[in-house]
């Protein structure tokens, strides 16, 4: 075909790609098959007109529309804007009567906690505590009340509240995964014990002074923690009523949107910190200041988190409120090697856990079993509450793992029975989170004894009980947890593997860093489940059905609390293994860029017509 026949037969087809390209809304799916048509094109001039301006003209256009299908927000400002004005309070309005459940929740559990401490002048007691409400009355008694807030430096005051308000808040949307009854549960208690202590100080006849000095930060901190049951009203009603949906796709969809309230709500709780740990200590400051402050606070709460989101819905309509961001998410297999950071993996890693819940939940309980057997049964000379011990209280789960690795002088050989069942879990499970067909047992032994040395240096770090300890994993842990994916997913690995997990990770390390404090937190939340007294409430419940005596039942426990962490343990494990996973593929791809490649080869070769793709001649 002759140039010019060959531009006069596509002109107007290239004419119509620009008027696509300049328009104000672009079609995704058609700019997708126009970069495919224009790529065919492009081809054929390479070939037969290498040297000719509309090779140069072809390969321009290709370029401005694969930079429109692939390139981020241009402008990050605007991205960060569209955040906070349309995409936040379009969540906040769809999640309205979730908000709603949980302000009467908790305003009726406040409520309640008043009356009680009203009606019983020893609930106050009950509720907050025996030393609490003692030093509070020393405090009146030397008059300053309010000392409690004046103790500790402001700025360690701000990380410690700080974190505690960011963690209760999280767990309070966490929660809603038990269809939403989780989050109530929380509100309500919260509402009692905030009932409790302002009316605590009414008997004490200091209403005012608590009141201006206690909602200072109160306003913002008690306003983000009913929001964040919201939430988790909303995550838990996409569980109990998916509508058209299966299950998996309205949480997905549920979750997403509880996900956006709950970041939204985080500059809340970081001001609420800073306001108690740096203003509320100023008693002294003048009532109208401090009252007028609380009024500011709270016209903000009820204009942004209220008023603004009817006010966007209605100017947007029904039509606009469609909520396109919130679409079910299937993400891509793992082996289809995009480039994702910590963000990106985080995305795609539920859904992919969802996938391998019963493997990996399976595969839990048998290490359970496989830690917990051994230890109890061959090391009857120790009693198991001397070996395992767990407290009701906040983070006691996560400080008991310790003792797992620990116990030299009760168990000696107990920490080092970790070693293997860390190498058998990661070999047979990575493989299966994969989605990659199970090796043949001759490979799967030879992995098994490559992972161990991963193992061992997991184990030993958490052996030593260094004061280092925390650097030392957050630091190793990332290289560590690596090596086992590679030696896992790349059977053909020479000798152990580093060399490779080297070439891997030493370019990318601040991807695989950011990626294992994310999943730490996560896991640390999910962890927290077993120190709602959830455990606790069943034991008792068994000791009411089973005949045993308070030494029997303390033994019992120990034996019980041992296995349900080690459980925990490796179900959090299973979550940490399936984001190395999915981030190794990317690690891959960044560094080797074998798709890539591979789609840079098949440019020319597909021709797509009518939706199908037909192999050219």
């Amino acid at each position: 075909m002759r140039e010019t026949q060959f531009i006069r037969q596509n002109a107007p087809k290239w004419e119509e790609f620009e008027q696509v390209l300049e328009g104000a809304h672009r079609d995704p799916d058609r700019l997708n098959e126009l970069f495919v048509q224009i790529t065919d094109d492009l081809s054929f001039s390479r070939t037969f007109y290498p040297n000719r301006s509309v090779r140069v003209y072809l390969n321009d256009l290709a370029q401005r529309i694969f930079l429109s299908i692939y390139q981020g927000p241009k402008n990050r400002s605007l991205a960060f804007s569209g955040f906070w004005l349309e995409k936040l309070p379009l969540a906040m309005y769809a999640a309205r009567r979730d908000m709603l459940i949980a302000f009467l929740v908790f305003a009726g559990a406040f409520l309640t906690g008043a009356l009680s401490s009203a009606i019983d002048p020893a609930f106050p007691e009950l509720i907050l505590g025996e030393r609490y409400i003692e030093v509070t009355k020393e405090n009146i008694a030397s008059g300053d009340p309010m000392a409690v807030y004046k103790k500790m430096g402001p700025f360690d005051m701000t990380l410690g509240i700080t974190a505690n308000n960011l963690f209760v808040a999280s767990l309070t949307f966490i929660f809603g995964i038990l269809y939403g009854i989780g989050s109530l549960m929380i509100l309500a208690s919260n509402g009692i014990m905030l009932g409790a202590f302002q009316y605590f100080f009414v008997q004490e006849g200091l209403f005012w002074e608590s009141f201006l000095t206690i909602w200072i930060h109160g306003t913002l901190e008690i306003s983000a923690i009913v929001i964040a049951g919201g939430a988790g009203l909303t995550m838990g009603r996409g569980l109990a009523f998916p509508g058209a949906y299966t299950r998996g796709q309205a949480f997905q969809r549920a979750a997403r949107r509880g996900l956006q309230i709950l970041f939204g709500i985080t500059p809340l709780i970081v001001l609420a910190g800073i306001f108690e740990s740096f203003l509320t200590r100023h008693t002294d400051t003048p009532d109208w200041v401090r009252g007028a402050f609380i009024l500011a606070c709270l016209a903000f709460v009820i204009a942004y988190f209220v008023w603004y989101p009817y006010y966007k819905a209605s100017r947007l309509g029904s039509a606009s409120l469609a909520e396109p961001e919130f679409a079910v998410h299937k993400p891509p297999l793992p082996e289809q090697a995009f480039i994702r950071n910590a963000g990106h993996v985080f995305g795609d890693l539920f859904p992919f856990f969802q996938r391998s819940f019963p493997t990996v939940l399976g595969l839990s309980l048998l290490v359970a079993v496989l830690y917990c057997f051994p230890v109890f049964f061959f090391g009857r000379s120790v009693p198991p509450a001397a070996f395992f011990r767990i407290d009701f209280s906040l983070f006691a789960s996560l400080e008991a793992l310790g003792q797992f690795y620990h116990h030299r002088d009760a168990i000696p050989w107990a920490p080092w029975l970790n070693v293997p069942i860390l190498a058998l879990f990661s070999t047979w499970l990575f493989p299966r989170l994969m989605g990659k067909q199970p090796a043949p047992w001759t490979t799967v032994l030879v992995q098994f004894r490559k992972a161990l040395a991963p193992a061992a240096f997991m184990v030993g770090i958490l052996y030593a009980q260094s004061p280092y300890a925390s650097f030392v994993i957050l630091l190793f842990f990332p290289l560590l947890l690596l090596w086992m994916t590679v030696l896992a997913l790349e059977p053909e690995a020479r000798g152990l593997g580093i060399p490779r997990v080297l070439f891997l990770a030493l370019p990318n390390f601040s991807r695989i860093f950011a990626l294992l404090l994310l999943l730490m937190l996560t896991g640390g939340l999910f962890f927290s489940l077993l120190d709602t007294g959830l455990a606790w409430t069943y034991l008792n419940l068994i000791s009411w059905v089973v005949r045993l005596n308070s030494e029997q039942m303390e033994q019992f426990s120990a034996v019980v609390l041992a296995g349900l962490t080690y459980f925990f343990q490796y179900l959090i494990f299973g979550m940490i293994a399936t984001g190395f996973g999915l981030m190794y593929y990317s690690l891959v791809e960044i560094m080797e860029a074998n798709q890539l490649k591979q789609r840079i080869r098949e440019i020319g070769r597909k021709r797509q017509i009518r939706g199908l793709e037909q192999e050219t001649a």
